[in-house]
């Protein structure tokens, strides 16, 4: 007699209706609902772009092998996500990796060194709310 590891599989390895009925999870769509209920802001309020992956990617690297470098195209390598009054900098490599990369280290001192003037750069009124202002017949 085989082993039932999971109840969602009925003896012929197939899935049972109760999985089948069951929804598939929009995975940005929860990830909107979790940074809502963090206070981080709902659809509005998107993190800005501080710096970004080359657009091609045999600018990536110096020296070295990168595989898979075209999944990073034009990507987002850090992020500014205010959260309250303070801010979030999210970085998509590891600036502190090991010992080996001592170039990347400004990019988090920066941040550090700077906390208090992480708003420069940044436009005072969203794009969003300046469009619905310069409406006509609104006051």
């Amino acid at each position: 007699m085989p082993v039932h590891i999971s109840p969602w599989q009925t003896d012929e390895g197939t899935a049972s209706t109760e999985a089948k009925r069951s929804p598939q999870i929009d995975e940005a769509e929860s990830m909107r609902q979790m940074m809502r209920q963090m206070g981080m802001g709902g659809d509005e309020v998107r993190p800005r772009v501080i710096m970004q992956f080359p657009a091609n990617a045999n600018d990536m690297l110096l020296s070295g092998m990168l595989s898979g470098g075209q999944a990073l195209s034009n990507k987002p390598l850090i992020l500014d996500a205010t959260l309250g009054q303070g801010h979030i900098v999210m970085f998509a490599l590891r600036p502190f990796w090991r010992w080996q990369t001592q170039g990347t280290f400004f990019l988090a001192f920066n941040a550090i060194l700077n906390w208090n003037d992480l708003d420069s750069g940044k436009s005072a009124v969203p794009e969003r709310r300046r469009e619905s202002a310069e409406t006509p017949g609104q006051q």
